[in-house]
């Protein structure tokens, strides 16, 4: 809180800023007997309306100081970073920046944007192995000093996959989306077995492979366009029962009606830390 500005007994706006973008909002409350002063910490929520701002919901105060303020600002970067990228376009264009740069070193590693691997077992080895590298040539001649700052045991974080991940053995495909990160899909043998069939008709496991494919929310349009790219895409339109299936607009209507979410604004996987 950075001031309030009052008209009599009431309280007609306070000035705040923003923890996390440094921003300054104008907030009109016109309140009698307003509970809070300058300098307090306020958790809460802002909303515009007709060219001003409002308290939107319930607000408490944080008993906090300002070693306090910058761990909250840390933490809210690290922990909820796709929601502080709403408000830190300087932070979301960095984030977008940095995805594509490892984008670009996972082409360098693997050759191409979409790898599969045996199991997960190799998968998480080879990718651990893929993030040291690259953590290790980012830190240049400052890899020692870095590690030892943050008491690190390897360059890179450590990557932890659910044990019946790493477990799985029927193919784990890795694909590279360039706007938001890694993503990873097991049962890829059997995936990549229904693309191929060229059957007339598929069997209820293929089907049921392309129902999981599309509806997953966890696997991105553009994998799938991937994968249509390279395999084509008449084997989806044959699971959802759409004749004369195109991929212009049909497989487009299926990844709206399925991803919708991937159709707004989103951010990359990746967050920052400031110390």
């Amino acid at each position: 809180m950075l001031s309030l500005q009052k008209k009599g007994r009431v309280t007609e706006t306070m000035e705040v800023v923003n923890l996390v973008n440094d921003q300054t909002y104008r907030v009109r409350v016109e309140m009698e007997n307003c509970p809070f002063t300058v300098d307090q910490m306020i958790w809460g929520s802002l909303l515009p309306w007709r060219g001003e701002w409002y308290w939107s919901g319930a607000q408490r105060t944080l008993q906090a100081g300002a070693n306090d303020a910058r761990m909250i600002r840390n933490n809210f970067l690290e922990k909820s970073s796709k929601i502080a990228y709403r408000y830190c376009p300087d932070l979301a264009q960095k984030a977008r920046d940095t995805t594509r740069e490892m984008h670009a070193n996972f082409l360098k590693a693997y050759g191409s944007d979409l790898v599969v691997f045996s199991d997960g077992y190799s998968m998480a080895a080879a990718e651990q192995t893929r993030m040291d590298r690259e953590f290790a040539a980012k830190a240049g001649k400052d890899l020692a000093a870095m590690m030892k700052k943050h008491n690190l045991s390897r360059p890179g974080p450590l990557m932890n996959f659910d044990r019946e991940f790493l477990k799985h053995k029927d193919g784990v495909g890795v694909f590279f989306n360039p706007d938001e990160g890694t993503e990873y899909l097991v049962d890829f043998n059997r995936l990549l077995a229904g693309f191929r069939n060229q059957k007339e008709t598929l069997t209820e496991n293929d089907q049921e492979r392309f129902f999981i494919l599309m509806q997953d929310a966890a696997v991105s349009p553009a994998f799938v366009r991937r994968l249509a790219r390279e395999h084509g895409a008449e084997n989806i339109g044959k699971a959802f029962l759409i004749a004369n299936f195109q991929e212009s607009p049909d497989l487009e209507y299926l990844l709206r009606r399925f991803k919708g979410a991937y159709f707004r604004t989103r951010y990359p996987c990746i967050s920052f830390r400031e110390d």
